[in-house]
């Protein structure tokens, strides 16, 4: 499956992981690494060439509501890719930097690591717009605290405070285990609702860059991972 095709997400930004082919890892390593958070991901789909080198996987972490597609790519154009790339970071990097691109300059391999956000799909990641809570005032205490002193404590103690005071028609906008619409979420509500946790993302990095030698690069924002 290509989450291209699914509807439950969308797709964010691509990672790149440039290496040498020769140093192309195997399904079964990568897989191995993953059994070390088998419990927040799930493998749904994998693929590997008859020698068992990785051609691509498919992730999903539901408790990042994310979800990666790697896929392998080789051949005439993507040497001539890398290259550009790094070119392109080389400005305002440091010296170290620019030595891991000069590097990967002579790299003629690359992992597209396509990063998504699940925004649709199962109850426990809809979003339910809860209602605001009405409050009504306390009456005031005619009664004499044993610990009032006349002064300053008495003030607190007289002070109105807040119950909870229940109103249904403030549940009237509610969706109970639904999606509000976008016609009730502004821009400023959906930011609260942010999800999309990173951390699935940089483990499976620094994995395919352990086992490929490889550096990770986020060219949106010109970072080497």
């Amino acid at each position: 499956m290509s989450l291209f095709n699914d509807d439950r997400y969308t797709w964010r930004e691509t990672y790149f992981v440039l290496f040498d082919p020769e140093k192309r890892p195997r399904l079964s390593d990568v897989r191995r690494e993953l059994r070390h958070v088998a419990g927040t991901l799930t493998i749904l789909k994998d693929k590997a060439e008859h020698n068992g080198n990785l051609t691509s996987m498919t992730i999903a972490s539901y408790e990042d509501h994310s979800a990666l597609e790697i896929v392998y790519r080789e051949g005439n154009n993507v040497p001539n890719e890398i290259g550009l790339l790094a070119e392109m970071l080389e400005k305002g990097c440091t010296a170290k930097e620019k030595e891991q691109l000069q590097k990967a300059k002579q790299y003629r391999a690359k992992f597209e690591i396509l990063h998504f956000e699940q925004t649709a799909g199962t109850a426990e990641f809809k979003i339910v717009k809860m209602p605001d809570l009405q409050f009504a005032p306390r009456e005031k205490s005619k009664t004499t605290h044993p610990f009032s002193n006349g002064n300053y404590s008495d003030k607190l103690l007289s002070t109105q405070t807040k119950r909870f005071h229940f109103d249904p028609d403030s549940y009237k906008n509610c969706l109970a285990g639904g999606i509000e619409s976008d016609e009730n979420v502004n821009s400023e509500d959906s930011a609260e609702f942010e999800r999309i946790d990173p951390n699935t993302l940089v483990f499976v990095l620094e994995i395919l860059c352990r086992l490929c030698h490889g550096i990770a690069i986020d060219p949106a924002s010109g970072v080497i991972i």
